[in-house]
């Protein structure tokens, strides 16, 4: 049996569908959920510490997937939120995890963890490039990874720290971020559509699509031991400009604007060969991709 936390979540429901669709028994957490599903849905506060034991003692885990967190603005904007969930409810967990002999966790953190690396001074960012994390998002992330690393070189669970690049799909909602959704949703549009991209047109996005990164998840759940505690995600590295540039081959109609300030908190680039050399893994391309939602293969 698999608990994802964030079920609910842009990327916590693409998890649970992957998984559930596979065959595997999924038992979904999240404060509320938008649809009903054909996998348990539990609904309840990760930063609670009661809530999280009565999960556990209702329940045998063979791995947690654990997404749920306070998301990059909400935690500039509520710090000690921050600190309640993504911190404080992640330790609980742990520490649940452990007690209850839970055998792998899996834990979804950020490219965000690396802090700020700009393309010409550190090139393609790797799993070996120190952390230095800006954001008190970051900074959560990087927590939990040492803490989680911490109970892996105990021997009290098997740890596996997932670096998400900048994820791009469908179905995003009550997001700060909206255009990782719209540069898909609208590309089969008929009339004008605008997409606000909330960067410059120089920054540059390591990229991942939605369902690669549920499927990366399931690779690291059915691996027997991982080489590594940390991956990163497979990505690609884009432009803004290209990115705009290439949507609007594909559907003229869409109108792409860039915000004035050109400021990322993430590395400029990422290098994603220690997830695709141990698995042999190879992402669908993303041109691929846009070109089913524009209707042209």
């Amino acid at each position: 049996m698999i608990l994802v936390t964030g079920a609910g979540g842009f990327i916590g429901k693409e998890v649970c569908r992957v998984l559930s669709e596979l065959g595997y028994e999924v038992v979904a957490l999240d404060r509320q959920f938008a649809t009903s599903t054909p996998y348990r849905q539990v609904m309840g506060d990760v930063g609670d510490p009661a809530f999280l034991a009565r999960v556990f003692e209702s329940q045998k885990f063979e791995t947690v997937v654990h997404l749920a967190s306070i998301l990059k603005t909400a935690s500039r904007k509520n710090p000690q939120e921050a600190l309640r969930v993504s911190v404080g409810g992640s330790l609980h967990l742990l520490e649940l995890a452990a007690q209850s002999g839970v055998s792998k966790f899996i834990y979804g953190s950020s490219i965000t963890a690396y802090g700020p690396k700009p393309l010409a001074r550190y090139g393609e960012v790797s799993e070996e490039e120190p952390p230095a994390p800006n954001t008190i998002y970051g900074v959560s992330k990087r927590y939990v990874e040492l803490a989680g690393q911490n109970y892996n070189d105990q021997g009290l669970l098997q740890f596996v720290s997932l670096r998400i690049g900048m994820v791009v799909g469908p179905g995003a909602v009550n997001t700060s971020t909206p255009w990782r959704s719209q540069i898909f949703e609208q590309l089969g549009l008929k009339q004008p559509a605008p997409i606000n991209f909330s960067f410059g047109e120089n920054a540059r996005l390591p990229l991942v699509y939605l369902t690669e990164v549920a499927e990366i998840i399931r690779h690291l759940h059915e691996a027997k031991r991982p080489k590594f505690t940390l991956y990163n995600t497979p990505v690609e590295n884009w432009t803004a400009r290209e990115l705009a540039g290439y949507i609007q081959t594909l559907n003229p109609g869409l109108r792409t604007t860039f915000s004035s300030t050109a400021g990322l908190d993430d590395p400029e680039a990422i290098d994603s060969r220690r997830f695709r050399g141990e698995f042999g893994y190879q992402p669908i391309p993303l041109r691929e991709r846009f070109q089913e939602f524009a209707g042209k293969n």
